[in-house]
């Protein structure tokens, strides 16, 4: 888990290929979209420090960013 550095938004990993959002006004579950077979497996998030994105990083040394 890790909240955003500029806002009220928890990013929740869970060891999935999704990520949960939570703020004051709701919630949202993000599916990882990943072309092919592979699955992208969610174990560690990291907010940019403006708080405008996340670094999504899988076990195998991938990442991507997201821009919720």
């Amino acid at each position: 888990m890790q909240w955003s550095p500029g806002s009220i938004h928890l990013a929740i990993a869970t060891s999935s290929p999704r990520i949960f959002i939570w703020s004051l006004g709701g919630a949202s579950v993000c599916d990882i979209p990943l072309e092919g077979s592979k699955e992208f497996i969610v174990h560690r998030i990291k907010w940019n420090p403006n708080g405008r994105s996340i670094m999504i990083i899988d076990n195998k040394s991938q990442l991507m960013i997201a821009y919720p």
